[in-house]
């Protein structure tokens, strides 16, 4: 080879050279540049698989059954709460299975289950349109919320949502919501039932208050009939008694007298009995002495007793002169009642009546319903038969009787023991019985009553030192009467008393004698004819002379309200047909007046001397008609009306009054000097009212009057005690003055 041909090889194969190493180079960068991108693809797999797995967290973290489909309706993913709700087809649930096969087999596999679902999917050929929203029951009694969207590249993305819960609350809601339809179904039921029962109920009631309306109709005029004619039996036979007499005759008046107050006992069992049922028997509240109460009731009983041979003893375990406030009528009714059982049983021994106040040692097991300030206790002991042990409770019931053959051997209707104890309860009472056979019964009544203040004693006192000598004077009296027995029966009893009679026959005649003003009294009977009682009583009150005069209603009706429409109609009292001689003298007594109709004729009334209920009230001049200033002085006391009141009252009577206000002021200034140095104020304006009218009463003017300013002032202290160097002067006159009057 020539040298020109070495060196061409010698080029050749640098060159050749040269071009291997760039192949080598750019192979190099390449393999270089594959290295990095396959380590950047590496990295952003790595990232990519990060992020799938985080996607597959969340998927499995929502708490829904979640699962994704591709625009293709292929199987994508899906957690495994959507596993555990389609457990027969998990198999199913991998990756590019179409949508389509997925459900079918769901259909194969739970076939009786589909049948009963409602499904979109028809069963032969499934449907893939997305469903937004629907609810379904699985195979194990799950229900679930399915909502279905789709996604952007045109996949599907759907939800499972257990509201297995929320399902049963719904269906527990589901339930209560038809119990309370079919509650309220029952109610309205049940409210049209009581519609028509409260429309019977209101049917009856008005039956009902018919039929108590008629009964106490037929009860009243049954009272009226009976007690019309019985009165003409009672009266001409106390009338025939005060006539000369055989023995055998005075025997069978007091036979038939004995027969028709048997009779009038009856009928008024009947009216109590039937008043207290009814809830219409109201108690009266007033004060009186429980000595006086029992005295009236004393001489009846006493020649009960002596008829029969029994010894009849009263003890007394209290004051002579104790003053209580309660119901006398219906005491006077419960001791009436237990004093004659105990006469009527008893063949031979005694009967003891014997009141006294409940003390430790006589309380017992007593616990009073009705707690007040005096507890007494009112014993009648005989010494009967006796009662049996096991009928002691059956004897308080109505219409009851110890034996049955009492009711034949003694009479009786049984019920004076029930209206007792009826009686005895309805004033916060109780009664109780000992008893043994064959050795006698004791009735114990324990029985409340409120205090009565002194000015309410001083008046029970007046009241009775009056009421001694009132019967004997004479009256003028009236009597309104249609029944000629009835008239002729009051006209005899009056005229017995002393009194002048006059008697018209309807009410019409009475109103027209009443405006001759002669009459001090009118006894006015209810049912007459042209005009009845009730509305001759208004007429003559319209009158100037009839104002004050003192109209006595005569009534054969029993019924306490029919009373008060006697009151209310200007009566100022009633009495009830048949009454004896002794009720016809106490009522006038209580009701004649002298003084109030002397008023009514000369000169304007202020308060009656006595009240309707036979309480002596205050006569006191008005303060405001008497004064102290100006000169005009009033006067210790009023001679002119201590003169009249001389008139129509005994000088021993009129003495004894005055002694006792003297002794009664002196008591009341201890206690109003007592009350103004401990500032009691009530007190002193308590105890100036009691002197005001103590001292009205019996006409000492000038410390009647400063009582009432005190009384007035009594508010303020020290303008009572600016007046009482006043008014003890003026008691020292008043009492100096009455020492004068009954000298």
């Amino acid at each position: 080879m020539s040298h020109s041909g070495a060196l061409f090889d010698f080029e050749f194969d640098a060159a050749h050279t040269l071009k291997k190493m760039g192949y080598i180079c750019v192979l190099i960068g390449l393999l270089v540049s594959m290295y990095a991108a396959f380590q950047e693809v590496e990295k952003t797999s790595a990232q990519l698989i990060e992020n799938t797995r985080l996607i597959e967290d969340a998927i499995e973290s929502v708490g829904v059954g979640l699962i994704i489909y591709d625009k293709n309706n292929r199987f994508v993913i899906c957690n495994s709460f959507h596993r555990d709700f389609y457990p027969e087809i998990t198999d199913r649930l991998v990756a590019n299975v179409h949508r389509l096969d997925i459900v079918s087999e769901y259909i194969k596999k739970a076939p009786n289950y589909y049948e009963k679902a409602e499904h979109t999917h028809d069963k032969e050929n499934p449907s893939l349109e997305i469903r937004p929203k629907l609810t379904r029951k699985l195979p194990d009694g799950r229900w679930l919320q399915i909502t279905e969207k789709p996604t952007r590249d045109g996949g599907i993305v759907a939800v499972r949502t257990d509201i297995t819960q929320l399902k049963e609350q719904e269906d527990t809601l589901r339930m209560h919501l038809e119990d309370a339809d079919r509650s309220r179904t029952a109610l309205e039921k049940q409210a049209e039932e009581l519609v028509v029962l409260a429309e019977k109920l209101e049917s009856l009631r008005v039956i009902a208050e018919s039929a108590s309306t008629a009964k106490s109709n037929f009860l009243s005029t049954m009272s009226h009939e009976i007690r019309t004619p019985l009165n003409g039996v009672l009266g001409l036979t106390q009338l025939l008694k005060d006539t000369d007499l055989s023995e055998d005759q005075e025997n069978k008046v007091n036979t038939i007298l004995s027969s028709g107050q048997t009779l009038l006992a009856i009928i008024n069992d009947v009216l109590d009995m039937s008043k207290i049922e009814a809830g219409g028997l109201e108690l009266e509240k007033k004060a009186f002495s429980l000595h006086g109460l029992v005295s009236t009731i004393t001489t009846p009983f006493q020649s009960l007793a002596d008829d029969k041979g029994l010894e009849l003893a009263f003890r007394y375990e209290i004051a002579p002169n104790m003053v209580v406030k309660g119901d006398p009528v219906r005491l006077r009714q419960i001791l009436w009642n237990l004093m004659s059982n105990a006469i009527k049983f008893s063949e031979q021994g005694r009967i003891l009546l014997t009141i006294g106040a409940v003390g430790e040692e006589t309380s017992g097991d007593q616990t009073m319903p009705a707690p007040k300030y005096h507890l007494l206790y009112f014993a009648v002991e005989d010494t009967g038969p006796g009662i049996a042990l096991d009928r002691i409770d059956a004897i308080f019931d109505a219409f009851t009787q110890e034996d049955n053959t009492i009711t034949r051997k003694y009479g009786g209707t049984g019920l004076g023991l029930s209206i007792v104890k009826q009686l005895t309860d309805l004033m916060g009472g109780k009664i109780k019985v000992d008893s043994e056979l064959g050795k006698g019964t004791k009735f114990i009544a324990t029985i409340p009553f409120d205090a009565a203040t002194e000015e309410e004693i001083e008046v029970v006192s007046l009241r009775a030192a009056v009421m001694a000598d009132r019967k004997t004077e004479p009256l003028n009296v009236l009597i309104a009467e249609d029944n000629e027995v009835n008239a002729v029966i009051v006209k005899a009893f009056l005229q017995k008393f002393g009194h002048s009679v006059k008697h018209v026959e309807n009410g019409r005649l009475a109103v027209e004698v009443a405006k001759e003003g002669w009459a001090d009294l009118i006894l006015m009977d209810i049912h007459m004819p042209e005009m009845n009682g009730i509305e001759a009583t208004q007429a003559i009150r319209a009158t100037e002379t009839g104002k004050t005069l003192p109209i006595v209603g005569l009534t054969a009706e029993a019924f306490t309200e029919r009373h008060a429409q006697f009151i209310d109609a200007g009566m100022v009292a009633v009495l009830t047909k048949p009454f004896t001689e002794q009720q016809l003298a106490d009522t006038l007594a209580e009701n004649r007046l002298i003084d109030r109709r002397n008023k009514a004729r000369d000169e304007p009334v202020t308060k009656d001397h006595a009240s309707a209920d036979g309480a002596i009230g205050e006569v006191l001049v008005k303060s405001d008609n008497i004064s102290l200033s100006g000169g005009d002085i009033t006067p210790i006391g009023h001679e002119q009306k201590l003169a009249d009141f001389r008139n129509q009252l005994p000088a021993e009577v009129i003495s004894s009054l005055l002694v006792e206000a003297q002794s009664s002021l002196q008591k009341r200034l201890v206690e109003l000097r007592q009350a103004v140095q401990d500032e009691d104020l009530q007190k002193v304006r308590d105890t100036a009212h009691a002197i005001k009218g103590a001292c009205g009463s019996m006409f000492a003017m000038r410390v009647a009057e400063l009582a009432a300013e005190i009384e007035e002032k009594s508010t303020d202290i020290d303008a009572v005690r600016d007046l009482m160097d006043r008014f003890e002067l003026a008691t020292t006159e008043a009492t100096n003055w009455w020492a004068e009057q009954s000298a």
